[in-house]
């Protein structure tokens, strides 16, 4: 009786241990919301949320082997945070790691307070970047599924979401071809949150509705271009109505009246209030900037850019009127600005930084539009604007020593008659990678975010730099120093 009793035990444990397993299963995804109360800067290397700067801990070329390991470096990992969303770091200070072309003394660097891997999947390369919504932080890897030839997918890029609660793991959507080129961005619209992706190769648009269950809103084929908003899923107020749809061109329609250009329509992501707004003209869709629609227009051998903004009407169409005009060229190095309730233009013109407006029907870009002049080998591209500064990385120059330095000058409220030397502000001796699609340098909170190579070892890791004016206690110059090592080495 004993031993059977023994043995009813054993089996009843089994399958009481049987059940619990088969109960537990996968971990249950959060209730989905688009609310981002908490959140500085979406769509970039690195967001802050919730106490935690969360970050891409450094770029790895896409292929197989890289694919398939668990990454440290090009890995997600978040590290705590002060109340003023500074780092909070603890000593003793370890040394940081060694960086080539630096012959300066290494300074300690901080041990962080408190830092954890979030994804150890390869996040860092050219179309990665972080968002976080609801409790959920929403990021892009290479694809790891495998052909009919057992050949690896990993020109496919797959857009998945990690639940900080739960730790649960989904998948949004993977991109239809291999090595394409795309844009995507997410969209709130009422209490839904939306990815909407542009694959250039593939000239598809498609937005999807996010949830337990990921649901299709729209797919638009043949498309020859497409501009998604920069609103990184911000809310906006009832009259901000352009950042709200999605913008594409289609070629002309056949069976028109108006054989020519593109036509160029909105959609809303939820595939509701589609319509044309444009025929019949030769235009290029540029970007969605501080709820303006900005596009150009290329007519009798010139080039005009425009800045329009949409009250969500219906029938709206682009207007190309004299006081939507932005300035007369399309350049290649180009930061769009809003003063005045107008859109205004930084420019690089291939010798200067210019300031470009269109100011009581004229044009200014004389004389009075120049902001510094560059030598014949320079070359620059602008990261963006922080108060009366534009932030740029020298590219290229004469002087090797200086490319892919960042600096910073001002480019308004420069006091002429007082003579103020307007002059470009060195903002560290660490020189970042130049710009690869999503990982470009950028500024986040106070900070340049971007990515150093050290060549001698092949590594590329996370650091930052201050947008601060370098200067000593007295107001004077401050020489400065190496940026701040944010990554993880292995």
């Amino acid at each position: 009786m004993k031993k059977f009793l023994k043995s009813f035990l054993i089996v009843l444990i089994c399958v009481c241990t049987c059940l619990s397993f088969a109960g537990c299963g996968k971990p249950k995804l959060s209730e989905t919301t688009n609310d981002n109360k908490q959140v500085i800067s979406n769509d970039g290397v690195a967001v802050y949320y919730d106490g935690w700067l969360y970050f891409i801990n450094g770029t790895k070329s896409v292929n197989e082997t890289n694919v398939k390991a668990k990454n440290v470096q090009s890995a997600i990992y978040r590290v705590k945070t002060k109340a003023d969303r500074t780092i909070d770091y603890k000593e003793p200070a370890n040394v940081e790691p060694e960086t080539d072309g630096e012959d300066e003394e290494e300074e300690p660097a901080k041990e962080f307070a408190k830092i954890e891997r979030v994804v150890s999947s390869l996040t860092g390369f050219d179309e990665g970047s972080l968002f976080i919504f609801g409790g959920f932080l929403y990021y892009s890897t290479p694809c790891t599924s495998r052909n009919r030839d057992g050949e690896m997918l990993y020109g496919r890029t797959v857009f998945k979401r990690y639940d900080l609660k739960t730790k649960a793991e989904q998948t949004l959507y993977t991109t239809v071809q291999s090595d394409d080129t795309i844009d995507y961005t997410y969209y709130k619209q009422g209490k839904t949150l939306n990815l909407v992706v542009y694959e250039k190769n593939n000239k598809t648009v498609s937005s999807f509705k996010i949830g337990n269950k990921i649901e299709t809103n729209f797919v638009e084929k043949d498309v020859t271009a497409c501009v998604l908003s920069q609103n990184s899923g911000d809310s906006y107020s009832a009259s901000a109505k352009t950042n709200a749809y999605v913008y594409f061109t289609l070629n002309y329609d056949n069976d028109s009246a108006v054989l020519k250009g593109s036509r160029v329509f909105r959609v809303l992501p939820d595939g509701t209030s589609r319509e044309q707004i444009s025929e019949g003209h030769t235009l290029t869709l540029l970007s969605i900037k501080n709820d303006f629609l900005i596009y150009s227009e290329e007519a009798s051998g010139s080039t005009i850019v425009y800045a329009q903004k949409f009250t969500g009407a219906k029938d709206e169409e682009l207007s190309f009127s004299q006081n939507d005009i932005v300035c007369y060229k399309s350049y290649e190095n180009i930061v769009f600005i809003e003063e005045n309730g107008k859109i205004e233009a930084l420019v690089f013109d291939g010798t200067w930084i210019r300031k470009i407006s269109y100011e009581n029907n004229e044009m200014v870009e004389d004389e009075a539009s120049k902001i510094y002049k560059f030598g014949t080998n320079d070359k620059i591209a602008f990261i963006g604007t922080d108060g009366d500064y534009v932030i740029y990385q020298l590219t290229s120059s004469s002087n090797s020593s200086s490319t892919n330095l960042i600096y910073k000058i001002k480019y308004k409220n420069i006091d002429t008659e007082n003579n103020e030397e307007n002059y470009p502000i060195k903002l560290s001796t660490t020189k970042l990678d130049a710009a690869s699609g999503r990982m470009a340098p950028e500024i986040i909170d106070g900070y340049i975010y971007g990515f150093y190579t050290d060549t001698a070892y092949k590594r590329t890791y996370l650091y930052r730099i201050s947008i601060e004016t370098p200067t000593n206690e007295d107001g004077s110059d401050k020489e400065v120093g190496k940026a701040e090592f944010i990554g993880v080495a292995e």
